[in-house]
């Protein structure tokens, strides 16, 4: 089984690890995507997570506009080559 986490800001990272990591001991295959936000990549690193960017936090309305779509675009072929049973993600409407 395979679950994908989408997380878009680092505290995601704290809210979803211990699912995670309960998953991995079920020896379920878990992916992060993620935003590079701040210490988002490192908080994933830290926690031993495989995780892939799809985004990078920009400035402004139309750059974050411009960022939701990318993050669309960089989503679907992971989606369709990791083909997740489950995907869970908090307020990312990308995964929708």
């Amino acid at each position: 089984m395979r679950l994908l986490v989408s997380v878009a800001h680092p505290a995601h990272v704290h809210v979803f690890k211990h699912v995670a990591w309960t998953f991995e001991e079920k020896n379920w295959e878990v992916l992060f995507v993620a935003r590079d936000k701040e210490v988002t990549l490192d908080l994933l690193r830290h926690c031993g997570f495989t995780c892939r960017v799809i985004s990078k936090q920009r400035q402004g309305r139309v750059a974050l506009a411009a960022e939701q779509m990318s993050r669309v675009a960089r989503l679907l072929p992971i989606m369709i080559s990791y083909q997740p049973d489950v995907v869970v993600s908090l307020l990312d409407p990308s995964v929708g």
